[in-house]
């Protein structure tokens, strides 16, 4: 299978790709920051070059689409930067994977959901997004699945998690606690 992986330089897409990789796939990282993994092809590209991402998508049978302003801080600083890459980046994400037959996995948010009416949450709870960052990745992950009711694209959207591991954002919260606490610094929660 080849596989499209946006965004597959980042800290989430590069764990995917090579997973992608390590299992027999064919796998082609799309994205603006080079990738230099081996068994993993990259093409440098941008979500808002619509052609850009048509040819990147061509023959592919899935593509796995990262690729975000997924910086809370500077979705909150450039709201309009995280609108058009998220919102517009995943409609073109559709259109591409329409154009070649793709199958599309979306890594959208828990944080979706905004503050809880109750807990555990489930996939029932009403989504009422209150940042920046949440509200353009429900949208995006709305534009991929209306694109599934209206054209038929195959599109599963995964509310992910806090992901952390190696590799991640030095300004992730993980990041910061583990930082805080190899210096014996008090960690604060809120």
């Amino acid at each position: 299978m080849r596989v499209l992986v946006t965004g597959g330089s980042g800290f989430l897409g590069l764990h995917v790709a090579r997973a992608l990789r390590d299992s027999g796939e064919e796998v082609i990282v799309f994205d603006s920051a080079r990738c230099e993994e081996p068994g993993i092809a990259y093409e440098c590209g941008d979500l808002l070059d619509a052609p850009g991402l048509r040819r990147a998508a061509r023959g592919m049978d899935a593509i796995v689409h990262l690729g975000a302003i997924g910086d809370v801080y500077l979705a909150a600083e450039e709201p309009a930067l995280a609108c058009r890459v998220n919102v517009v980046g995943s409609a073109n994400i559709a259109d591409a994977a329409l154009a070649s037959g793709a199958r599309v996995v979306y890594a959208s948010t828990w944080e979706v959901y905004g503050q809880p009416v109750y807990q555990p949450l489930d996939e029932r709870h009403p989504c009422a997004p209150d940042h920046p960052y949440n509200i353009t990745k429900l949208a995006g992950e709305r534009i991929l699945l209306a694109a599934g009711q209206l054209r038929g694209l195959s599109v599963v959207s995964l509310r992910i998690g806090t992901a952390y591991g190696s590799g991640m954002r030095p300004n992730s919260v993980f990041s910061l606690f583990a930082g805080r606490a190899a210096r014996g610094q008090t960690i604060t929660l809120h």
